[in-house]
């Protein structure tokens, strides 16, 4: 878990590198909105692009059939964890 302190100084770092904007919320004083930045969209859908083709080349091993029944029982995994499903 991140503390409130840690995550405000990690927001801090991604505010002065323009990667994402920090706005207070019009219906919660107490809250901050936080938004990517174009510059952070992009470098985001870049991580994106570059994850999935790394996963790609990951199950390149796995036949179709195999890869549906990986993401069957991660699913199943995750759930079993806690996670929604």
């Amino acid at each position: 878990m991140v503390s409130s302190a840690a995550l405000t100084n990690r927001i801090d770092r991604l505010v002065e590198k323009g990667l994402v904007d920090r706005a207070l919320d019009p219906d919660h004083r107490r809250r901050m909105l936080i938004s990517l930045t174009e510059q952070g969209l992009r470098l985001v859908n870049e991580a994106a692009d570059h994850h999935l083709a790394n996963e790609r080349t990951q199950l390149a091993g796995l036949t179709d059939d195999e890869q549906q029944q990986l993401a069957t029982l991660l699913r199943r995994l995750l759930v079993s964890l806690g996670d929604e499903a």
